[in-house]
């Protein structure tokens, strides 16, 4: 009997002894068992499970551009950029997550701590885009966001008319499906005017050529964009005329692109071929109709648009048939 309770104390005395060696591998800083499947910030790599230190993003460079004003930094793209380099520092190895307006554009791991993205410019829209990056280490994640901000075509919401204006295309079928509700002018570099069209003068004669515009306008949906520089220039206004070829003794019709606002004492003027003036008739409203008398001879005419500086800005070969 003794010899039984002597066996039975002794296992238990081993027993014991490896549950304490066993609870001593798993024991937590707190003298608690702590969980073996959970392993604190690390991060999984070709090799097994390494510690690693939390990770920060200490730079981020956009076309050569250091941000110093990280979550307020704003880049703004030049008009003609196609490509847009955004280099990633991390203070350790990390995966990078980069996203644009909301899109995941890519996951890219981290090389001797840099990551490179290469945003191609058709990617952006116009306007502000949002830039969120992620760099991840195990279970610590760095987050910093920015804006690039992509410049719209002057000439896509633009039109230069009279050589002496110009004018927001604020129709949405002619301007990529956009419609506008304020308008900020900018002349080199300083705020100029806040309608829709943008005119010096009674006239626009106080536009000059080497002056640089743009504007800022903002959509109905409060969304800001902002323009392309430009100058002005001198350009030819394309305009219709019908019906052609004409016979004498009806109304030739003519229709161009532009508010009656701004029509400012322009011109209508019919030539003939030998460049006689055959007839004159200023524009007050559209369409313009112009009456081809019986006694005009049968052949080829001019019609000229002339704005009220009296420089022609359009011009229409016509044919006068006589029956």
């Amino acid at each position: 009997m003794n010899k039984i309770l002597l066996k039975i104390v002794l296992s238990c005395i081993i027993i014991s002894a490896h549950l304490s060696l066993w609870s001593k591998q798993f024991e937590g800083e707190n003298g608690i068992f702590a969980n073996p499947y959970i392993i604190k910030n690390t991060i999984q790599s070709d090799t097994e499970n390494q510690e690693t230190e939390n990770v920060n993003i200490t730079e981020i460079i956009v076309n050569g551009d250091t941000i110093t004003n990280k979550n307020k930094y704003i880049y703004e793209a030049t008009c003609g950029e196609i490509e847009i380099e955004i280099k990633i520092q991390t203070d350790a190895q990390a995966s990078i997550f980069l996203t644009i307006n909301g899109i995941e554009k890519s996951t890219q791991n981290t090389v001797l701590n840099q990551t490179f993205f290469n945003i191609n410019i058709e990617e952006l829209i116009f306007g502000v885009n949002t830039i969120l990056v992620d760099a991840v280490s195990g279970i610590d994640t760095t987050q910093i966001n920015f804006t690039i901000i992509r410049p719209i075509p002057f000439d896509n919401i633009v039109k230069k008319r009279w050589n002496n204006t110009f004018t927001v295309i604020n129709n949405p079928a002619n301007n990529g499906g956009y419609e506008f509700k304020s308008y900020q002018w900018f002349r080199n570099g300083h705020a100029v005017g806040n309608n829709q069209f943008f005119s010096e003068g009674s006239n626009g004669e106080a536009l000059i050529p080497e002056d640089v515009f743009y504007v800022i306008v903002v959509t109905i949906n409060d969304d800001t964009i902002k323009s392309c520089p430009s100058s002005l220039q001198n350009e030819i206004l394309d305009f219709s005329v019908y019906p052609n070829p004409i016979n004498s003794g009806n109304f030739l019709t003519i229709v161009f692109d532009i508010e009656e606002t701004q029509l400012n004492d322009a011109t209508v003027e019919l030539y003939n071929r030998w460049g006689v003036c055959m007839q004159i008739k200023r524009v007050t409203s559209m369409p313009i109709t112009i009456f081809v008398n019986d006694e005009y001879p049968e052949g080829a005419y001019i019609v000229v648009l002339k704005d009220s500086n009296n420089i022609m800005i359009g011009n229409k070969l016509i044919l006068i048939l006589n029956d």
